[in-house]
């Protein structure tokens, strides 16, 4: 049997029209990280990314996510992976009834 693991995208040009405010209330250490990025379209990948990550089940702040081994976000009871390539950032996660300190 197989699963089935739901994959989310998002392009930049959505970000950019995006209402940025309940991010910038929710996530303000990710809004920060984005004003560090040099490039606008790092800048719009990162942004993009903390929206698709509030599409996780119980995350809706940056209180439900800690940060695994490498730096990277992480959810309890969640596995997921951010990634981006402009112009498309993308999300997937598959449920972890176990924890572990392993980033994948």
């Amino acid at each position: 049997m197989s699963e089935t693991i739901p994959v989310y995208a998002i392009h930049i040009d959505t970000v950019r029209r995006t209402n940025w405010t309940p991010l910038q209330q929710s996530m303000p250490a990710r809004m920060e990280k984005a004003r560090r990025y040099r490039f606008e379209r790092d800048r719009l990948l990162c942004v993009g990314a903390g929206l698709l990550m509030r599409r996780v089940p119980g995350i809706h702040d940056e209180s439900g996510l800690r940060p695994g081994r490498f730096g990277k976000p992480r959810a309890p009871g969640y596995r997921f992976s951010v990634c981006g390539q402009a112009p498309i950032g993308a999300l997937e996660w598959v449920e972890c009834p176990l924890e572990t300190d392993e980033d994948t």
